[in-house]
């Protein structure tokens, strides 16, 4: 019966632990979970049946991470995953790694048996009998905990959400027993402040401001380097503004492409593995004084292999997230909140002057000298059509406003070449830890919360590992464009290997899978593609028809390369 007395307080709602996760994730603005069913979380996928979240089901444990990381990354919200504890949350691994590497905020609930259950071996379970899932995630996560109560769920929902979405971003972990969702709680979910958590000042924030805001005031000749963190609307335009009140030149990593136009006059690409020569050559003299850097870590692809002549007659500065590799051969790293930096700079600077007739001379002459045009891709032959030329083509073919998810492997090259980002948060990748097949789900997880048209731009090897998947956009009515670049090879690999023997090379070819019958399978368009005008043509038909599409291009083995100094790894 309704409380209908006068100024009483209104009755506490009973949720049960199922419920109350889920109604965490409707306050957080979340659409979409991501998972494989088990027993072990039945209570938690029957509640969501009966909810406005809609569940979506994946064919394997890690493609549902994938998909959770690239919605996370589409929607600047948290990505949810759903999954049994034991074999289950082993299968994540990979996923949650790649989230914790590219500080992608993920919330992973693995269920597990009742607590009755702890200490003896049940089946599939997470715990030292089991899988071990406690120790696994504790050291991959940001946080991880076995909750015992329905108490201790509410207390370490809330607390693990808040540490996600604290910068550095990145996984978070509960493992919940069985009858633990089922037990009931009054307790409602503490609210969330999105931006109060991701612009915290740290307590050397005042210094580092400071430090920069000289730099940007200064005489000195300054280039911005920006990470993948950035790459978002709102930190977009604390970027351009400070580029455009200083007249900085701006270069962003492989992930960053587009937080700022690509074709914006301060613009010079994105620096390192597959990047501008533009922005190798500047970045490589002596003529900057000082490159700042936002969420760059000084890893392998991002630093060109460690290349000396980059840390040679110059100053970097490293405004980065604590943990952060570091080290005094490899610039001067601050740690601190990238975030609240940018924000603060901005909002200290904007109504003051500043001259930049000598930053505007000192681009003009380095854009002369060193912005060189790149060599021409040669005409495709053999019925086989070069990488670089489909980028090129998706380019002139598809809306300004379309996403890009781009896989990894050879074919990754050819969109850090070639693909120039008008907007950010259209261009996104797993660049640093590269799991083949990541970009097949999360572009389908990044197409669940935008209406805008995506395109994944993937390889025959990752189709291998994550094709399956698109099944799932088809059962969901997610129409994306897939672009198979289909070489019959591990690309690179086989670079290699062919060098070595027929039977190395054999090691990485791919045997000849029929994508059209595989495809046809679960109700998706395919077309065999061998010229230039044909893959322009189903890229508009695609645009007209808005059904899911996978054009399988056949590619050389051995690409054209413009630039072989921007593909080499530091070892291989």
């Amino acid at each position: 019966m309704r409380n209908e007395i006068m100024g009483a307080p209104p009755e506490k709602k009973t949720l049960t632990g199922a419920e109350y996760i889920l109604e965490k994730i409707v306050q957080l603005g979340i659409k979409n979970i991501f998972g494989i069913p088990g027993a072990h979380i039945d209570p938690l996928l029957i509640a969501a049946s009966e909810s406005d979240i809609e569940t979506v089901i994946n064919t394997q444990e890690l493609a549902a991470g994938y998909m959770a990381d690239g919605y996370s990354r589409a929607s600047k919200k948290l990505g949810v995953v759903t999954i049994i504890g034991g074999p289950g949350a082993n299968n994540l691994v990979t996923a949650v790694n790649t989230a914790r590497i590219e500080k992608v905020p993920l919330l992973i609930i693995s269920g597990d048996v009742p607590v009755s259950l702890a200490n003896v071996p049940g089946f599939q379970c997470g715990n030292q009998y089991g899988t071990n899932d406690d120790a696994i995630f504790r050291a991959i996560t940001k946080y991880s905990k076995r909750v015992t109560s329905v108490d201790e769920l509410v207390t370490s929902l809330d607390k693990a959400v808040n540490i996600a979405l604290t910068p550095p971003f990145g996984p978070v972990h509960l493992i919940v027993p069985y009858n633990v969702f089922n037990e009931t709680t009054t307790k409602a979910p503490q609210p969330v402040d999105y931006n109060k958590l991701k612009y915290q000042k740290t307590e050397v924030s005042d210094v580092t401001v400071n430090r920069i805001k000289k730099l940007l005031f200064s005489d000195k000749k300054l280039i911005f380097w920006i990470g993948n963190s950035l790459n978002n609307c709102a930190d977009a335009v604390f970027i351009k503004a400070l580029a455009e009140k200083f007249h900085i030149p701006v270069a962003t990593s492989f992930s960053a492409k587009g937080i700022i136009d690509e074709d914006h006059r301060l613009s010079i690409g994105n620096f390192g593995y597959a990047g501008s020569s533009f922005s190798k050559n500047l970045f490589l003299s002596d003529e900057p004084d000082v490159i700042i850097g936002f969420d760059i870590e000084q890893n392998e692809r991002n630093s060109l292999n460690w290349n000396p002549l980059l840390y040679k007659d110059k100053k970097l500065i490293l405004i980065n997230f604590p943990g952060s590799f570091s080290g005094p051969n490899y610039g001067d790293t601050l740690e601190d909140n990238p975030f609240y930096v940018l924000k603060k700079l901005y909002e200290l600077t904007t109504n003051e002057d500043y001259d930049t007739a000598e930053r505007k001379s000192w681009f003009a002459h380095v854009s002369n000298q060193y912005n060189h045009q790149s060599r021409e891709i040669p005409p495709s032959v053999n019925g086989t059509i070069e990488p670089g030329k489909l980028i090129q083509i998706l380019k002139s073919e598809m809306p300004k406003e379309m996403i890009l998810f781009v896989d990894s492997g050879n074919h990754r090259l050819f969109a850090g070449f070639y693909w120039k980002s008008p907007h950010p948060g259209k261009y996104y990748s797993a660049s640093v830890i590269a799991p083949l097949g990541w970009a097949l789900a999360a572009g389908i997880g990044g197409k669940f919360y935008r209406n805008e048209p995506v395109v994944i731009f993937t390889g025959d090897g990752c189709m291998q590992m994550h094709g399956i998947e698109l099944k799932t956009a088809i059962k969901h009515k997610k129409p994306v464009l897939v672009v198979i670049t289909n070489n019959s090879a591990f690309g690179s690999i086989y670079k290699r290997f062919s060098k070595i023997s027929e039977t190395a090379a054999n090691m990485a070819s791919i045997t000849e899978i029929d994508w059209s019958m595989f495809a046809h399978s679960f109700g998706a368009e395919v077309f065999d593609i061998f010229d230039e005008k044909d893959f322009a043509m189903q890229v508009r038909n695609f645009k007209k028809s808005k059904k899911l599409t996978i054009l399988n291009v056949r590619t050389p083995a051995d690409p054209f390369i413009h630039d072989v100094s921007l593909a080499k790894s530091a070892f291989a």
